[in-house]
């Protein structure tokens, strides 16, 4: 029997228990369905008026009206805040700011969101100056040098969804776990249950100064202890989506190297917003304050900056996509549109983390420069795009397109040192470069009915040189660059 039939048994026997209806709502919820959960939420209301749980459940699944009986309902219990438990003024507050936010009564929504914010951080013990001293260590200890040659298993998987809160991992591992061969955990803490067992007492080796004087028997050992503690095999990938570990990917990739890692990205300021109108069940105590949650976010992005050189994996991403929307086929362009799409946004995350990174003062003047040139370069750069697409259509966009990337490429590469053991990102970059060869050709057609307004009376060959080689060329570089840190 699966847990949806052991709740519908449960609310059958108990069928005027709010606590039944309840718990089989949050259970839809869940899984998604959400017209039902809304009724037997509504349902779990009218059993019982002053359980403020249920308006809060009740927020998470459905868009408030506002002719809504069960708002009234919640507004009359706020009426009588002074009277309920803090823990319910709390969850009555978030409750509420969200039903304020679906009628556009936004004055009211940031009032009581803000409110039950403070009363919710005045419960929680949180030191920021420890928390973000963690997250500005780990770089230090988890260098090129000591991240090059991972003395793990290199098995592929585990998969690892981290990101900030509300950023869309949960989507993520959901579209994950559609597959048969992916299993999804869910926010389990595994590797540090794993951590405990191969290795012992954390005072022995702390995080992260200890982790780098732990042996290549005691890393393959903490690989091996996790790998069996989820299930993990070469037939079924595990995805764990406990966020948190986005301050232990190096200590993961030690261990094992062949573990991969998906790091969900929204833009900050809707990140934070949504941090910030959320009550987490628990975890993420720098979310009740916009300061802190603020300087949090900051200090992930950077710390995500350091793992890996995204970068020229997103330009590299954008640039296939742009090569992939010129071949004849429909679903083709339609796929090349969302690479392009998706390099975009890889590109410019990762470089507003940058900024933070590489900035050692006036950070806050050095992010407002770099939104600057942000606009005016999109202002400009769709400006001149438009007289492309005047002379040359949609293939003269896509070749100023590759252009403007491969730009952005070489000056990526010009700022980031080489890593050891990323020979994969040159395999990157030669399969965008020889795609864009090889779906180029067939559009080169159209190319020749608008060459004259460009100029370009050449012929064939060279006309097909002139659109790939800039990429070409900088992937070739990408590839022999050795440079290090």
């Amino acid at each position: 029997m699966t847990s949806l039939e052991q709740a519908r048994a449960a609310l059958a026997f108990r069928p005027d228990n709010d606590g039944t209806h309840a718990g089989l709502g949050n259970l839809l919820t869940e899984l998604g369905h959400l017209d039902e959960a809304t009724r037997v939420l509504r349902r779990a209301i009218r059993l019982a008026p002053r359980q403020v749980g249920h308006y809060a459940r009740l927020s998470k699944v459905l868009r408030f009206q506002a002719d809504d009986p069960d708002l009234a309902g919640a507004e009359a219990l706020a009426r009588q805040a002074a009277t309920l438990p803090l823990p319910e003024r709390i969850e009555l507050g978030f409750a509420l700011g969200k039903a304020y936010a679906d009628l556009g009564r936004d004055e009211e929504a940031w009032r009581v969101y803000a409110e039950a914010n403070a009363l919710m951080r005045s419960q929680i013990a949180y030191d920021e100056g420890a928390a973000l001293g963690l997250v500005g260590r780990i770089p230090e200890i988890f260098t090129a040098d000591l991240l090059a040659a991972p003395p793990g298993d290199p098995a592929p998987g585990p998969v690892f969804i981290v990101g900030m809160p509300r950023s869309g991992s949960t989507l993520a591992e959901r579209m994950l776990a559609g597959h048969p061969a992916i299993r999804a955990l869910g926010e389990a803490n595994d590797f540090a249950a794993a951590r405990a067992t191969a290795l012992g007492d954390r005072a022995r080796f702390p995080f992260p100064d200890g982790v780098a004087q732990l042996d290549a028997e005691s890393l393959r050992r903490l690989g091996q202890v996790y790998r069996e503690r989820v299930g993990a095999s070469l037939a079924t990938r595990v995805v764990n989506k406990m966020l948190g570990n986005f301050a232990y990917l190096g200590f993961i990739h030690l261990a094992m190297p062949g573990a991969r890692f998906i790091n969900t990205v929204r833009d900050p300021m809707d990140g934070c917003l949504s941090c910030y109108f959320e009550q987490f069940a628990t975890g993420h105590p720098y979310c009740y304050d916009l300061g802190e949650l603020g300087r949090f976010r900051k200090a992930h992005d950077t710390l995500m900056a350091h793992w890996h050189a995204v970068l020229p994996a997103g330009v590299l991403i954008a640039a296939l996509g742009a090569a992939i929307t010129l071949a004849p086929s429909l679903p083709l362009i339609i796929l090349g549109i969302i690479l392009v799409t998706i390099g975009f946004f890889v590109s410019h995350s990762v470089a507003s983390a940058w900024v933070g990174s590489r900035a050692t003062r006036d950070r806050g003047h050095a992010a407002a420069l770099y939104l600057l040139a942000y606009y005016v370069g999109s202002s400009i750069m769709g400006t001149v795009g438009g007289w492309f697409w005047s002379r040359g259509a949609w293939p003269g966009v896509a070749w100023f397109g590759a252009t403007l990337l491969a730009i952005a490429l070489g000056t990526a590469l010009a700022v980031t040192p080489q890593r050891k053991g990323l020979a994969s990102r040159s395999t990157v970059g030669w399969i965008a470069a020889a795609f864009f060869a090889a779906v180029f050709p067939g559009n080169v057609s159209q190319w020749q009915h608008h060459r004259s307004a460009f100029g370009l009376d050449t012929d064939r060959k060279r006309l097909i040189r002139l659109a790939f080689q800039p990429l070409l060329i900088a992937a070739a570089l990408y590839g022999t660059n050795d440079r290090r840190e």
